[in-house]
């Protein structure tokens, strides 16, 4: 639901880069980007500090590097105390492929985070840990590589055959039993 959501607003802001600049237009930027901020806090809700969030961003970039995922390059610090769209979903990426990868057994679970529980600098500053500790460890980048690059098997029809039951006379089994 929010990845539709924010791909709506991203078009409309698309799209107004294109319109020349007058007060109707700085009004629906204003207005896109007021979506976008209601979003966000929907998505990680908490009080951030600025240096916590920037403190976070090279962990980040850096884990999805080494797993060579180039979604989540282009993230820049901040200035306010607010998460941006793009780092909340990079955040959200990175516990939920975390956490996926715990479940099948490929990382500890001491790794395991709880997405509802980054609400403030002190979780921020954990997950940072987190993934400092994944990327410093080769072993575990390649492990966690190859879990991602796994495609999903797919689902093989069996077909079962049924042994054709032989008609069963109701009477003759009534009779037989007196």
């Amino acid at each position: 639901m929010y990845g539709m959501k924010m791909n709506v607003i991203k078009k409309k802001k698309e799209e107004l880069k294109d319109v020349p600049m007058d007060m109707e237009t700085e009004g629906m930027i204003k207005e896109v980007e007021s979506e976008e901020d209601a979003l966000k806090q929907d998505l990680l809700p908490g009080r951030f500090t600025a240096p916590a969030i920037n403190t976070v961003l090279k962990p980040l970039q850096a884990f999805f590097t080494s797993l060579g995922i180039s979604d989540f390059e282009t993230l820049s610090p901040v200035s306010e105390d607010i998460i941006s769209a793009d780092i909340a979903s990079a955040i959200l990426a990175s516990v939920e492929m975390i956490n996926s990868a715990v479940a099948a057994e490929v990382l500890d679970e001491e790794m395991m985070m709880d997405a509802t529980e980054i609400t403030d600098d002190r979780s921020l500053a954990m997950l940072a840990a987190r993934l400092q500790k994944l990327t410093k460890n080769k072993k575990l980048v390649k492990e966690l590589k190859s879990f991602l690059e796994t495609p999903e098997t797919p689902e093989v029809e069996v077909e079962v055959e049924v042994a054709e039951e032989k008609p069963v006379d109701s009477e003759k089994l009534f009779m037989d039993r007196m």
